[in-house]
């Protein structure tokens, strides 16, 4: 027997809703649609999986936010995880080529004035160094940062990025 709650979210006319289910272990998985739905906030105590479908999921003038983003916190810690497959198959099947990989902008990185520098990846990871961290995905493949065609994921509370791998926090096929 499974005891599988689904909760989706909706905000109004024309959203299509982002939907948390949590499973009998406590585990939550996410899928967050094309909507600035405000903040989606897992449990803290396993880990958390949320996925993205496509760019129009999560832009600079859409942004989804996410707190209590788990990121590695030592040995034996439970990351949470960005599953970006979907994203990189679009970029693929378009031509292009994803790397999995992540480019690290570190603990002081102005959202406003700074430059994303994806260095031949797909995804920037970078922190204010106060309130929260940015992931930048690169979903046109054209190595720079395009709000228009890229993706941005706000992690609110999360100060240090040094820990964020592409191997425990992130999916891409």
């Amino acid at each position: 027997a499974s005891n599988v709650l689904s909760f989706e979210y909706n905000t109004g006319a024309g959203d299509v809703g982002d939907t948390v289910t949590v499973d009998n272990s406590g585990m939550a998985t996410g899928t967050l649609n094309a909507t600035d739905d405000g903040v989606v906030t897992p449990f803290t105590d396993g880990a958390d999986t949320f996925i993205y479908n496509k760019q129009a999921d999560s832009t600079l003038t859409a942004m989804d936010s996410i707190s209590n983003f788990s990121i590695d916190s030592g040995t034996g810690s439970v990351d949470d995880i960005i599953d970006l497959a979907a994203i990189a198959a679009a970029v693929t099947a378009g031509g292009g080529s994803w790397s999995a990989s992540v480019a690290n902008g570190g603990n002081a990185f102005n959202f406003t004035t700074g430059t994303v520098a994806f260095g031949g990846t797909n995804v920037f990871v970078a922190s204010n160094g106060t309130d929260a961290a940015r992931v930048y995905v690169d979903a046109d493949d054209n190595g720079t940062f395009t709000s228009a065609k890229d993706m941005v994921i706000e992690l609110i509370g999360v100060t240090d990025v040094s820990g964020v791998s592409a191997a425990e926090n992130f999916l891409f096929i």
